[in-house]
């Protein structure tokens, strides 16, 4: 382990109204948290941490060609107890320098050794362990659930053009993919549609009776709420749905949205709120070809933050639903007992391993300095629609 341990139970709020306590205790719980070091709300004031392990010579080696290659500044470091301690004040450091304050998104960025991240990864399920590759990681830490809702604006969005939602939602989700986990609405259709339509969000009223059928028995007025048709425009109508299924070719098809010279245009038109939106959604879809255009990077699905090992993440960095409805937060509700008592679930969306030699040291820095612009774009997209 790296760092001195925090091991308290912590309760879990959603907008100030919902609670989730932790049901089992995974292994970031259990270990002295000399395992890791969390920087509160990324924007703040960084502490110190004191690496408490033995330096071993892969470990020294590490710490000393991130100094070396200017990707850390000597600098940064007061006093350090050991080659760890400087390492993380320089670390921490640099991420003041580079990372955007947050309004919506809410996690946090930890420093492991190999060891830590091997029993996150088995607690989360993944059986075949981990295939180290550094002895130092980067762990993205998601402990809380962070709700927002678009609620109202979705009227003077839907004004501004029939296609801005769909637009906002799909770079939403693409930016989700390439940095930190956002529960989207499509997610609470499709959470509603395993509980209720045998799984499928695409189902017809006349597809899901049979099944509501079997679960509320004949009588209409006691399942005719669970219908798709009164369902959808509660949970994710269909321009916020960033994909649909085309049986007719059988796969997923991206919904139509808008490019930059409509964007750039809107940005001048309509009202205060929707042009601002305009304009940061012009950002987001710039970064995010930026980030096609970085070396590696041009498979959609690869995190920028190179993560290799993976956490199965009980919460997401924040979740945005259309509304703040009842139905919604039952969803949630069932969502997290049954992650709670099937018990593979950790407090780890994944883990990136710190490159070892100069070159990729300097091209993961770089690629980290894109996803926290992604990041801060993300995150003024995401206050820009919701409330």
């Amino acid at each position: 382990m790296l760092f001195d341990p925090q091991s308290a139970d912590v309760e879990f709020e959603a907008s100030g109204q919902r609670s989730y306590e932790r049901a089992s205790r995974t292994a970031t719980e259990h270990r002295p948290a000399a395992g890791f070091l969390s920087v509160p709300k990324l924007g703040g004031v960084v502490p110190n941490a004191v690496l408490r392990r033995p330096h071993t010579h892969d470990y020294r080696r590490v710490v000393f060609r991130h100094f070396q290659t200017g990707v850390l500044r000597a600098d940064d470091v007061t006093s350090p107890v050991d080659a760890g301690d400087a390492f993380a004040q320089a670390f921490h450091a640099w991420l003041d320098r580079e990372c955007p304050k947050f309004e919506r998104l809410e996690f946090q960025f930890v420093l492991l050794d190999a060891q830590a991240v091997r029993v996150d990864v088995e607690i989360a399920g993944n059986g075949h362990g981990l295939d180290v590759a550094s002895p130092l990681y980067l762990g993205l830490e998601l402990s809380n659930e962070s709700f927002h809702s678009i609620g109202d604006r979705v009227d003077s969005i839907r004004r501004t053009h029939p296609r801005l939602m769909a637009t906002a939602v799909s770079l939403i989700d693409e930016a989700s993919r390439r940095t930190v986990y956002v529960r989207t609405p499509d997610e609470f259709l499709d959470m509603f549609a395993r509980w209720y339509w045998n799984g499928s969000s695409d189902c017809t009223d006349e597809e899901a009776t049979e099944e509501l059928k079997d679960r509320f028995g004949e009588d209409f007025e006691e399942f005719h709420r669970y219908m798709p048709s009164a369902v959808r425009p509660i949970l994710c109508p269909d321009d916020a749905r960033p994909f649909r299924y085309d049986a007719s070719v059988m796969r997923w098809r991206k919904a139509p949205v808008l490019g930059a010279p409509a964007l750039e245009r809107l940005s001048l038109e309509g009202d205060k709120a929707a042009r601002g939106l305009c304009r940061e959604l012009l950002q987001l879809k710039s970064l995010l070809a930026g980030a096609k255009r970085r070396r590696g990077f041009r498979n959609q699905t690869r995190n920028l933050f190179g993560l290799e090992a993976w956490g199965n993440s009980l919460f997401p960095a924040a979740t945005l639903a259309m509304n703040e409805d009842q139905l919604v937060g039952q969803l949630l509700d069932d969502h997290y007992n049954c992650e709670m008592q099937g018990g593979e679930y950790t407090y780890f969306q994944g883990f990136a391993p710190f490159a070892t030699e100069a070159r990729a040291i300097r091209r993961q820095f770089a690629d980290w300095r894109h996803a926290l612009r992604v990041l801060g774009s993300l995150d003024r997209v995401l206050t820009l629609i919701s409330s």
